[in-house]
């Protein structure tokens, strides 16, 4: 294909108004929305993810959600397989793809065509490598990792346990490097409007807060003990950001007061590190959106584009 198809993208930390945009500007040119959050695309997961509401989605037709069950793992390369169709059938379609998410890999991995290495999962291994964080900590296993492949490494934090155990797995299965088996573009395979979304720190801070308040207010606690019950307390997901605080609650392991602060300090420092993996993506455009009106032009923008 010469012509390169149009793709709208917006990213930025969670919590700075992402999924409003998206919404306002398809709604504006009557396009689907495309998500890239990594924990959208599993089922049962809604209020803690922030997943659109079902009439938001009827609104507006949304690909990449909902689409697997949480007791098994969606591999990078198979979203990138996915999108990659959904955005060709979109343009084919007659329509602008748009993707609107957080995940920076994801969004990397379809705009570069970054190819993930598809290597099967090793469970008893990757139980092994919990195991080994558990009782030596997290560093240790990240050094591990940075001995046997420093430039995957070098991306990832050392509390990213999924993604350290990663570039340990595949160097158990292979014997290779994972960033010997990552080959990506040097430019976009699209021809992108990138919209990056940036705010102050502390209204970000203020956002943050106030969206975990509303969270509980949505019934959170009950979703927790859904899925606690229907897939029982030791499935991994649940370990994540704003499902392990409230889960440690619900277990009567702290307080509720508790658990609201530590998971909305783990929201910030899970903000700090969306922020400065986007900061490295130098096909960004920068807007800032420190109030409701900032999204206004940003709108206009990418409309009159189309």
């Amino acid at each position: 294909m010469n012509k390169k198809i149009p793709l709208v993208i917006i990213a930025g930390p969670t919590g700075i108004g992402k999924s409003y945009l998206g919404m306002e500007i398809a709604k504006k040119l009557s396009i689907p929305i495309i998500s890239a959050d990594s924990r959208q695309i599993y089922k049962d997961f809604n209020i803690g993810t922030a997943k659109p509401s079902l009439e938001e989605q009827k609104e507006v037709k949304h690909y990449m959600i909902d689409i697997c069950e949480p007791t098994r793992t969606y591999t990078v390369s198979e979203y990138a397989t996915e999108a990659k169709n959904i955005i060709e059938k979109i343009y084919e379609d007659g329509f602008i793809p748009m993707i609107v998410g957080g995940t920076g890999l994801y969004i990397k991995t379809i705009i570069q065509a970054y190819s993930m290495a598809e290597i099967p999962p090793l469970p008893e291994f990757r139980e092994k490598m919990k195991l080994e964080a558990e009782t030596k900590g997290n560093l240790f296993l990240y050094e591990k990792a940075m001995e046997i492949d420093p430039i995957a490494t070098e991306k990832i934090h050392y509390n990213d346990l999924f993604r350290v155990i990663r570039v340990l797995e595949v160097f158990e299965s292979k014997g290779e490097k994972l960033s010997s088996l990552q080959k990506k573009s040097s430019s976009p395979v699209y021809d992108i409007t990138y919209i990056g979304l940036n705010i102050e720190r502390e209204n970000l801070y203020k956002r943050i807060s106030d969206r975990v308040e509303k969270m509980f207010e949505m019934g959170l606690l009950d979703e927790i003990k859904f899925i606690m019950d229907k897939y029982g307390k030791d499935l991994p997901l649940l370990k994540t950001i704003n499902y392990s605080e409230p889960k440690e609650f619900l277990l009567g392991n702290c307080s509720l007061d508790d658990s609201k602060e530590l998971m909305k300090k783990n929201t910030r420092n899970f903000a700090k590190r969306q922020l400065t993996w986007f900061r490295n993506d130098p096909f960004i455009n920068w807007h800032e959106v420190e109030k409701i009106e900032d999204f206004l032009p940003i709108i206009e923008y990418v409309s009159s584009k189309f």
